[in-house]
């Protein structure tokens, strides 16, 4: 998952494509999110990660983050 510059004035978001596999995607995706909670970013759209079972550990980590934006 790279994406751009996120505390660019001139762009409203960012673009990230997938890791190759649920480590990697976890590694960046942690990564991501502490950058993005650092810029007070209030809205983070997330394409449906795989529903396997080495997935499971994303898809929590991604369900507690949407958790943290709702309050």
């Amino acid at each position: 998952m790279r994406a751009g510059p996120l505390g660019s004035r001139a762009r409203r978001g960012a673009v990230a494509g997938a890791a190759a596999g649920p480590a990697d995607f976890a590694r960046e995706l942690y990564d991501t999110l502490r950058r993005i909670d650092a810029l007070g970013v209030q809205r983070l759209l997330v394409q449906r990660v795989p529903g396997t079972p080495d997935w499971d550990a994303v898809r929590d980590r991604l369900a507690r983050a949407a958790a943290s934006f709702e309050e």
